[in-house]
């Protein structure tokens, strides 16, 4: 919390300037442990992949010779490392509209409107 106490002091003492902490790690964990309100069915598996690596991802990205699940919006994963791209505008969503759990001390949409 040493950054948000930081970015709290940097806004008050540099005038016109805001600064917005960004809890990236908070919203991940919320939409890969709640995932299913967020309308997701899969956590554990890759929506590209194949028997090897976390979640059955390819360790060396996804190919032609990969096998591709029927709807990625229903996966949190596209592979072993990267979120689908239905988890990522719900992040942005999150980022831009979300309230003081995810963004502080305003979301990205106040921030675009407060100047």
């Amino acid at each position: 919390m040493a950054l948000k106490s930081l970015l709290q002091d940097l806004t008050a003492n540099l005038t016109r300037s805001t600064f917005v902490y960004l809890d990236s790690h908070a919203i991940f964990e919320d939409i890969s442990q709640n995932y299913k309100p967020y309308g997701f069915e899969n956590v554990d598996s890759a929506c590209c992949g194949g028997p090897l690596g976390r979640h059955g991802g390819f360790p060396f990205g996804c190919g032609s010779f990969g096998q591709f699940c029927e709807d990625r919006t229903k996966y949190v994963f596209w592979d072993q490392f990267h979120p689908t791209e239905a988890f990522n505008l719900i992040a942005a969503k999150q980022m831009l509209d979300g309230g003081l759990d995810y963004v502080s001390p305003m979301n990205l949409r106040q921030l675009a409107n407060s100047h």
